[in-house]
């Protein structure tokens, strides 16, 4: 699952998934609102798709927004694969289909923290 899920995102990357592409990598995606905090701003996106999954016990988390829309500056999809308990790696992907690594975070609740980056999923 863990390679298909970044396989997905990877495929996703020049031509946007829709929410169909999306919900057949994993479980089916629920519209969220998530906010992002990273390099000083903070970002309310009322229009998330967020997919959750689980193989082995360990979460992946995906969210991203239909048609290409940014969810902070260039970054249209992020990432989070769970390492160990409560661990997570979070990597985000670019309109341009490059991959942005933001490195690891811990989470807390529906918030995932990192060294210079905040991601919460508002119920």
């Amino acid at each position: 699952m863990r390679n298909h899920a970044v396989c997905t995102m990877l495929c996703c990357s020049l031509f946007w998934c829709s929410a169909a592409e999306v919900q057949s990598a994993g479980n089916e995606p629920v519209q969220e609102s998530v906010e992002i905090m990273s390099s000083g701003q903070t970002v309310t996106v009322p229009d998330c798709l967020y997919r959750e999954s689980s193989e082995d016990g360990k979460k992946e988390i995906f969210i991203a927004r239909e048609k290409d829309k940014p969810l902070l500056g260039d970054i249209v999809a992020v990432s989070l694969t769970e390492l160990e308990k409560g661990i997570f790696y979070v990597a985000g992907l670019t309109s341009a289909g490059v991959s942005s690594r933001w490195g690891r975070a811990t989470q807390d609740g529906a918030c995932f923290a990192g060294s210079d980056f905040r991601i919460c999923r508002k119920h």
